[in-house]
């Protein structure tokens, strides 16, 4: 089997699907020295050739500490693919890993936090704002299971994140990749690996799910490649989503607007409000950018809605409107109660931030926030940074007793 083929249509797939690669970038490649990211840095530097755009990269290992390889074989393969080779120091984590071990094992929750500050730190420093992972389809679909299993919840890591505090994009050209061809192809093309000195090496979580999914294939062969397919299988998604939300039995109902229909029902309210009787330019106004948006409606007429944009691990909410003649009502303050328990119940302890517009700053006090900052100009609008804290998850009043 052509190997390097296949996982070559497979990026290329990845990078039209997702637009993981413009013309121009300047990629930082994480080096780890396994099968993966070495051969997605040799898969790389022949896409560079006929993906008819113009990037460079360059492959990085970060020095985390951990007791040394000899690296002489892989420096000098990226010697002959004229790949820019670097190692940066960040060799401050291993010892604080060591630090907090537990029955001889390596935390790996505080090792994944502090390799990504680390990556973090190291594409500030060399200047890139972007970062290539090489974690491919079954880390996906394990990241899933394990996601599913210990935190109750349909997830996996995605094709291109943008972390807007640090301004770096994380892209993962082999997101559509097999394990097992990554495989085939270091053999077939003779790249060299250096093994893991980690010694958490297999006896992780994740190496248990591998396992167990592998398991799992040989007994449903066609699963192998369904579970794949599922990750963008929208078509079919048939889940509660669309359906959960709040009813208070006396006409609220309160809903994330996840469809056209009921987002279309939050853009005109925002159009009334802030357009219409506020004065914002429309290029101020919508500008959408992955946000949650949540609709309250008062017997099926939508009244009230409110944007919730996740920053790492804090929340920001924005374009909170009520149509005039329902305002001071109580209307608000449900429906930000409401998203204020959703995102409790996701994250705890959390910070939620706003701009506050001057004249709602008493409104959002009495209900917990506090300014931080001074006044500034926002859509020529005099606002306040605001902030509440919530240390426990907001649970129902039943649930409580």
């Amino acid at each position: 089997m052509d190997f390097k083929r296949k996982l070559l249509a497979a990026i290329r797939r990845a990078d039209y699907d997702f637009g993981l690669i413009n013309a121009g970038d300047k990629i930082m490649l994480g080096i780890s020295g396994g099968k993966d990211s070495m051969a997605l840095a040799y898969l790389l530097s022949i896409y560079q050739k006929f993906a008819e755009k113009d990037f460079t990269f360059v492959a990085v290992m970060l020095d985390l500490g951990f007791p040394k390889n000899d690296i002489s074989s892989i420096e000098e393969f990226f010697h002959k693919l004229n790949i820019d080779f670097r190692v940066e120091d960040a060799s401050d984590v291993y010892p604080i890993l060591l630090k907090h071990q537990h029955d001889g094992l390596l935390p790996c929750s505080i090792c994944s936090r502090m390799k990504k500050a680390s990556i973090n730190a190291a594409s500030k420093r060399l200047g890139f704002k972007k970062v290539a992972f090489a974690h491919h389809a079954d880390d996906a679909i394990e990241t899933l299971f394990m996601n599913m299993t210990h935190g109750g919840r349909i997830a996996t890591f995605a094709p291109s994140m943008f972390l807007e505090k640090t301004q770096i994009e994380f892209i993962r050209p082999l997101i559509y990749a097999r394990e097992k061809d990554i495989i085939g192809l270091v053999k077939q093309e003779n790249i060299p690996i250096v093994k893991s000195t980690c010694k958490n090496d297999h006896t992780s979580e994740r190496a248990y799910f591998k396992e167990f999914l592998n398991n799992y294939y040989e007994k449903f062969p066609f699963s192998y490649d369904n579970f794949l397919t599922m990750l963008t299988n929208k078509e079919h998604a048939d889940l509660w989503f669309d359906k959960l939300g709040f009813n208070d039995g006396a006409g609220i109902r309160i809903v994330e607007a996840s469809d056209v229909s009921n987002y279309a029902k939050c853009l005109k309210i925002r159009f009334e409000v802030f357009i219409k009787e506020q004065g914002i330019s429309l290029e101020d106004e919508f500008e959408e950018d992955g946000e949650t948006n949540y609709l309250l409606s008062l017997n099926d007429e939508p009244i009230a809605t409110i944007r919730v944009k996740k920053d790492q691990e804090n929340y920001i909410l924005q374009r909170f409107a009520v149509i005039k003649k329902y305002r001071k009502l109580g209307y608000g303050s449900k429906l930000l109660s409401y998203v204020e328990k959703k995102i409790s119940r996701l994250h705890t302890p959390v910070t939620i931030f706003m701009h506050a517009q001057k004249e709602q700053v008493e409104f959002y006090k009495k209900r917990g926030y506090e300014v931080y900052g001074d006044e500034f100009m926002e859509a020529n609008i005099v606002h306040l940074p605001m902030k509440k804290f919530i240390k426990n998850a907001i649970m129902d009043k039943s649930k409580e007793r």
